[in-house]
């Protein structure tokens, strides 16, 4: 009997904990802040920083952080969704010290902007998180740019404020794109700012409207510092205070040595070697050309997948210029005596591709990521190397 008395005390305190908080009304020492945590270069997806709510209500012992940036490994097909890019987010809880703790053991700044909320509208800010905690409604399709952690803050701002809030707009930049905004982030990213380069297509070569700014944590802060509230008691600012709860210090960055661009341009020099022994020797190395062809290709196929089979910003990817699918089909026809001349006159005239592609690198639409242009180069050499052997 005691341990039935045990569980039931059990579930008592678990459902109030899960149900007591949503029906409790604010007090009116509540506070609703915009938390904004800075970039953290640990990781790519920590580079552009991150947004949440924050719910202090010190009468009720609430002291709550929402935030939109929780996935669960353990969904259903997490993997092959990711990939796919229909990925499934979801609205998370947390306790504000823990949370606010693992940002600063980061040394990523943590600032809180205290909203300028009357009683009412607490209370409806607060019920709507509530709400959208629940499990049939706390999930939702992450986009890179068009519905994350950040771009949340402010649509939950006008779902519960309505035309009352007026966002400030001042912080845009004339004629910059969505990608330099990104690429502003990923100064110590090399290989995050590659792979993004590389994947995502022309969607993100547009001029950024106001609104597809605040994919960035960044730009909400600063839109939130000037905009206002209008309601039967007039226009105030959005924001009371600002809270700086943690700064950081920036300490002098050391670029290492194994960027993409090093990295490709060490591999021109080798295999410009073993391009010369080959000549010399008048043989050719089969496995560099299986390597580099195949990969490419390979390459090539994969973002032909991104663009027609995903839901990424991977449409219209000028990267298809030089990897090209071709390039992996036509390895299993380069020592059939039948197809020497064809795959001869492929290797020739997608070489001068290739030479053309670099001349006019600078005038593509999309910017094609410069440490591409040494692996660009060997594709050339390789291809010329080819057409000269398969002259024989």
């Amino acid at each position: 009997m005691n341990q039935i008395f045990k569980l039931i005390i059990a579930l008592v305190l678990i459902l109030s904990s899960q149900i007591g908080v949503a029906q409790r009304p604010l007090s009116p020492s509540a506070e609703i802040s915009v938390m904004t945590l800075g970039p953290h270069q640990g990781e790519l997806y920590s580079a552009f920083g991150h947004s949440a709510f924050r719910v202090n209500d010190p009468v009720n012992r609430i002291n709550h952080v929402f935030d939109y940036g929780r996935f669960s490994l353990k969904q259903e097909g997490f993997y092959w969704n990711f990939v796919r890019g229909i990925m499934l987010y979801q609205l998370g809880l947390s306790n504000y010290e823990r949370f606010k703790n693992i940002y600063i053991r980061q040394d990523r700044f943590v600032y809180e902007q205290v909203l300028n909320l009357n009683q009412d509208q607490k209370q409806e800010l607060f019920n709507f998180l509530q709400n959208n905690y629940k499990p049939e409604n706390k999930e939702y399709y992450y986009n890179y740019v068009y519905d994350n952690c950040a771009t949340k803050i402010q649509d939950v701002l006008k779902e519960v404020l309505k035309d009352e809030v007026t966002f400030d707009l001042s912080y845009v930049e004339e004629g910059v794109t969505i990608r330099e905004l990104m690429d502003r982030y990923c100064d110590q990213q090399y290989w995050g700012d590659f792979g993004i380069d590389l994947g995502l297509g022309l969607g993100v070569d547009k001029i950024a409207t106001p609104e597809e700014y605040l994919f960035l944590p960044d730009y909400v802060y600063k839109s939130f510092n000037k905009s206002t509230i209008t309601d039967q008691n007039g226009t105030r600012p959005l924001i009371s205070r600002l809270e700086k709860v943690n700064e950081v210090t920036e300490e002098p960055y050391v670029k290492p040595w194994w960027t993409p661009f090093n990295i490709f341009t060490i591999l021109f020099f080798i295999i410009g070697f073993l391009t010369n022994i080959n000549f010399k020797k008048n043989k050719r190395s089969k496995w560099i050309d299986y390597l580099f062809f195949g990969v490419t290709g390979l390459l090539g196929f994969f973002l032909l997948f991104l663009w027609f089979g995903t839901d990424h910003i991977s449409q219209w990817n000028f990267n298809l210029l030089w990897a090209l699918p071709t390039h992996f089909i036509v390895l299993f026809f380069i020592h059939k005596p039948s197809y020497r001349t064809k795959v001869r006159a492929y290797f020739k005239w997608t070489s001068i591709a290739g030479i053309l592609l670099i001349l006019t690198w600078a005038l593509l639409p999309q910017p094609i990521h410069t440490s591409l242009v040494p692996f660009v180069l060997i594709l050339i050499l390789r291809g010329f190397y080819i057409v000269h052997d398969l002259r024989k």
